[in-house]
């Protein structure tokens, strides 16, 4: 088979390819995969890496639905045989005998689970006459069936049987499916889906040059169901860093209709890493007008090593046209620098630069959460801060509460001598209490006894009171001299 006949796969339900090659479908699915995707509701991108060693069965497991077992109902050990069958892939004899549950104890309270799964095996074989049945079995559940374990399950079994039906070119099967779409009632087949995942896979791994119009084709189907599958896509395309590779990325990261595939596609564009693919991204902060891709560009150009996309990303927190939300998700990306990941902080005096280029508080505090405290120039910038008469109160108030507990003594005594507003004077107390120093201490007893403001002196006191300074004498006698009018 060439590849432009595998290719064709993408566009054909399973079934269709078998028709032309069955070795090939056994390389593209092989027998895990339809064990581990067997549960409708069962999504993954791919098998799981130990799918050879295990069955993953989630259609046959009771427990991942909450499968009801009915001791004593007349049909209880002819549906449990019949289980037993669907539980081994042996679906055509399984089929058969749930077809005898339901037709021979209509009253059975395996009614509803019965049908279900002689249509989920029927659905399995694949046949035109055993998908008509399907259709048939899961149209005369009714009203009957509306609160049954699987009754969840039934619009979407039904949907992929008349998706194939209307694919073989069934007319009622075809005319159900367009009456659906037209009523917004389309549901996605994520079985077929991933099949057509694992086709594209194996093509580019076959071909990796020759699959490129084809991953481009992937990618102009812009059908909502086929979102995972043009995510897909663009990892394969991300392999290659030619112009034709970038072109195809920045198209879905500017116009695919799904917001995860377009952040998919910035992701790849900064693997790619080169010169035209951070072109694209900065066209991309420069001129959409989607907050959320331009937050996902950021963050994407903020884990880059690249001097450029770093530049980019410290322009965009300046610019005044963008939001005030995203500029402070950009600070907060550029602060993370330095965290989690043994990078390097920005210095300090980037950060002067841009405090003193932003205009409102909320950019201010964000700020002054992104300094490097431990650094001394990064303490005392957040120390200047925290002393500015001019400054917010509340920019203030958070410089404060960031060096109060690493900030020198002295430097802390002095800011609370010439604050001038009780809640910093307060907040500078707190940080005195938490500290072990003997110093601490000292400033506190001079604070309880000596301030003039009986709210601030009570919180010293308080701090003062603290089980690990209670042994301490001279904490004891201070605040005797409290109690004897001594200064």
């Amino acid at each position: 088979m060439n590849l432009r006949t595998l290719a064709g796969g993408l566009a054909l339900p399973l079934g269709a390819l078998a028709a032309q090659s069955p070795d090939m479908v056994d390389k593209i699915a092989p027998r895990t995969i339809e064990s581990t995707w067997s549960n409708p509701k069962f999504t993954v991108a791919a098998p799981p890496p130990s799918a050879d060693k295990f069955v993953w069965s989630t259609d046959v497991d009771p427990m991942m639905k909450g499968m009801r077992w009915y001791q004593g109902d007349a049909a209880d050990s002819a549906y449990r045989a019949a289980y037993a069958l669907f539980s081994r892939q042996e679906y055509r004899t399984a089929a058969d005998r749930f077809a005898e549950v339901r037709t021979k104890y209509p009253t059975t309270r395996y009614f509803c689970d019965a049908a279900y799964y002689e249509a989920f095996a029927r659905y399995r074989l694949g046949t035109p006459n055993d998908l008509r049945t399907a259709y048939r079995v899961l149209d005369g559940m009714g009203s009957r069936c509306a609160d049954a374990s699987r009754s969840e399950d039934v619009p979407e079994l039904a949907a992929r049987v008349d998706g194939v039906l209307a694919r073989l070119g069934d007319g009622d099967a075809t005319e159900r499916v367009r009456r659906a779409a037209s009523q917004g009632r389309r549901v996605c087949d994520r079985e077929e889906r991933n099949v057509k995942i694992q086709a594209l896979s194996a093509l580019a791994q076959m071909d990796p040059e020759g699959a490129k119009a084809i991953l481009a084709k992937v990618l102009d189907n812009r059908d909502e169901c086929y979102a995972p599958v043009r995510r897909e896509a663009l990892g394969l395309v991300a392999r290659t860093s030619d112009a034709s590779a970038v072109a195809l990325l920045a198209r879905a990261a500017r116009s695919d209709p799904d917001f995860d595939t377009q952040a998919a596609a910035v992701d790849a564009l900064t693997r790619i890493a080169n010169d035209a693919a951070y072109s694209a991204i900065e066209d991309l902060l420069r001129t959409s007008t989607d907050e959320r891709l331009q937050t996902a560009a950021a963050r994407a150009m903020t884990r880059s090593d690249s001097p450029r996309a770093q530049a980019s990303v410290r322009a965009l927190a300046e610019r005044k046209d963008v939001s005030e939300r995203l500029r402070i998700s950009v600070i907060n990306s550029l602060a993370q620098q330095g965290m989690n990941g043994g990078g390097t902080p920005l210095p300090t005096e980037y950060w002067r630069s841009l405090y003193g280029k932003v205009e409102s508080d909320e950019l201010r505090r964000a700020v002054v959460n992104a300094v490097n405290r431990n650094s001394d120039d990064g303490m005392q910038f957040l120390l200047g801060i925290a002393r500015g008469a001019n400054e917010p109160p509340s920019v203030r108030e958070l410089a404060l509460a960031r060096v109060r507990q690493l900030a020198p003594v002295a430097d802390l005594y002095k800011l609370f001598e010439a604050a001038d507003s009780r809640g910093i004077r307060q907040s500078i107390v707190a940080g005195l209490g938490s500290r072990k120093e003997p110093e601490a201490t000292d400033r506190l007893i001079d604070i309880a006894k000596r301030g003039t403001d009986p709210e601030v002196r009570a919180s010293a006191i308080r701090y003062l009171g603290q089980p690990a300074r209670r042994d301490d004498p001279k904490v004891r006698k201070a605040l005797a001299d409290i109690l004897g009018g001594e200064s």
